[in-house]
């Protein structure tokens, strides 16, 4: 039995684990750079930090550079598009004039408009716009990036906008940094749930707790004490068994999306109330939580006898109000 045990323990954690390291890529921290007064740059990463020393950057900026040398006698006039799919394609479209203004009270200022140059990855979106194709094959664009990039600060937990200006005289500078609304939380929850263990449906109350930190602007990190009050009908024959547990977890948001969560989670909970002889002494459970939806939780269950003697499972389903 203790094999077995540990057996379903190990599953339990591995897959928590494994579920862990399966979060989304979103693109949180936005990095702008202006390079002398000729093109700017907009750069939209998951965390910026992790271009500081990175030399991704460089390497498609110089083969964008290349693939544009071989079409520039053939690129339209005007204003145009630029879509380029690193390695793979380059699609260039023509735009057709636009008149626009900025009003603001009574002054108006006409908007320049840029031809512009989209460059998308799995890990980043670049976003140029540019006068003049001239100034996309300028020597000096590749080190006004890269300077810019090594100002980035280190590893933040909130999502930032950073403004970086270069010039060939006096190389980068940062001029602004917005920092996102990310705020940490308390949460406070009820609920209700029903577990199978031991054969028998058990229905519970329950509340929680959770102490929430936020990363780039999300949710990521909780820690959690709950309890949840079991109501066993089966026990005894004059009335039902009341069983507490008060338990301390932690749960991780897989989702990096603001508009949507996907928690998973552990859990420890020990017995602070007994009635009846359905659960025995001296026990403890370990559970694994998964969200399905909005506030529907279920959890696979572990309780474990003193010693880890004898172990069984169960299976809730919660409900959160």
């Amino acid at each position: 039995m203790r094999t077995n045990t540990l057996f379903i323990f190990l599953f339990l954690l591995v897959n928590a684990f494994t579920l862990h390291a399966m979060p989304e890529k979103q693109f949180l921290d936005t990095i702008i750079i202006t390079c002398n007064d000729r093109v700017q740059v907009k750069i939209a990463v998951y965390d910026g930090s992790e271009l500081k020393n990175d030399t991704t950057i460089g390497v498609i900026v110089s083969e964008l550079q290349r693939s544009l040398e071989k079409v520039k006698d053939n690129m339209p006039r005007g204003f145009y598009k630029i879509v380029y799919n690193p390695g793979e394609s380059m699609v260039i479209e023509k735009r057709e004039p636009e008149n626009k203004y900025w009003i603001s009270g009574d002054t108006v200022t006409l908007f320049l408009q840029k031809s512009e140059c989209v460059v998308i990855t799995s890990e980043m979106h670049l976003f140029f716009t540019f006068f003049e194709l001239k100034d996309m094959l300028d020597p000096s664009l590749n080190p006004c990036i890269s300077a810019s990039l090594e100002k980035l600060p280190g590893k933040v937990r909130y999502a930032q906008t950073y403004h970086y200006s270069y010039a060939n005289q006096t190389g980068a500078k940062e001029t602004s940094r917005v920092k996102s609304n990310g705020l940490d939380m308390l949460t406070l929850k009820a609920g209700i749930g029903a577990a199978f263990v031991k054969n028998t449906i058990l229905t519970d109350l329950g509340g929680e707790v959770g102490f929430n930190f936020n990363k780039k602007g999300v949710l990521k990190n909780c820690y959690f004490l709950s309890a949840n009050a079991a109501y066993v009908f089966s026990d005894q024959s004059d009335h039902f068994a009341i069983n507490v547990f008060l338990n301390a977890g932690y749960k991780y948001n897989l989702s990096n999306d603001r508009s949507k969560s996907n928690w998973i989670g552990a859990e420890l909970g020990l017995p602070i109330h007994k009635e009846g002889s359905f659960f025995s002494d001296d026990l403890f459970r370990f559970a694994v939580q998964w969200e399905l939806g909005k506030s529907v939780y279920v959890a696979g269950q572990l309780y474990i006898n003193k010693g880890f003697e004898s172990a069984y499972p169960g299976l809730r389903i919660g409900f959160f109000f």
